[in-house]
């Protein structure tokens, strides 16, 4: 079925559990929703697409007299899922190769760049975050992000109860730490 023609439902009409499992749509862990798969294909940290967003609907609202209904951003809270640890970088050479070796280490050193490649496409932190940060400050509108550092990098299909309960308190211990920031931002919202 063509899902690109039917227009979305109209907002009263959007139930939360359909977001919800439209925007979990991960290929190879969960099926499509319809049209829809996991944004993180496309934005792993949506938040500049979010704040963009909202700036082209305010600026739309402007150009047809409706400036009263705009809502400008007065802060920004990005949540991560926990960042991996780092880890060393085997060196990567890409080569024409001579033997049967030699094509070996070729096909390594390709699936090396590949997996370099995928990891840095779907990056929620690091410049992705500098980039919202210097958005927010450009326009005086607070910026908190939260990401714990874990141990070990946990799938999203992880089963071992051990190792989801280390990263649950991994990310306990990282809001401990970081309460004065968390104070601050609940005083914002409220």
């Amino acid at each position: 079925a063509d899902h690109r023609r039917i227009p979305p439902p109209a907002p009263e009409e959007q139930l939360v559990w359909r977001a919800a499992r439209a925007t979990g749509a991960a290929p190879s862990y969960f099926r499509a929703f319809g049209r829809f798969l996991d944004g993180g294909l496309i934005a792993n940290n949506p938040t500049l697409d979010a704040m963009t967003e909202i700036h082209e609907y305010n600026m739309a609202l402007r150009r047809v007299g409706r400036e009263k209904e705009a809502i400008p951003l007065s802060v920004v809270v990005s949540l991560g899922t926990g960042m991996i640890p780092v880890t060393e970088l085997k060196e990567i050479d890409v080569f024409r190769p001579d033997s049967i070796w030699d094509t070996a280490k070729l096909a390594y050193g390709i699936s090396a760049i590949g997996n370099l490649l995928v990891d840095q496409a779907t990056a929620s932190d690091g410049r992705v975050v500098d980039r919202a940060r210097a958005w927010c400050s450009m326009i005086e509108v607070p910026y908190f992000r939260f990401n714990p550092q874990l141990s070990e990098d946990v799938p999203m299909d992880e089963k071992s109860d051990q190792k989801l309960i280390n990263m649950m308190w991994e990310a306990k211990a990282y809001i401990y730490a970081n309460r004065n920031k968390v104070i601050e931002m609940i005083n914002l919202l409220k």
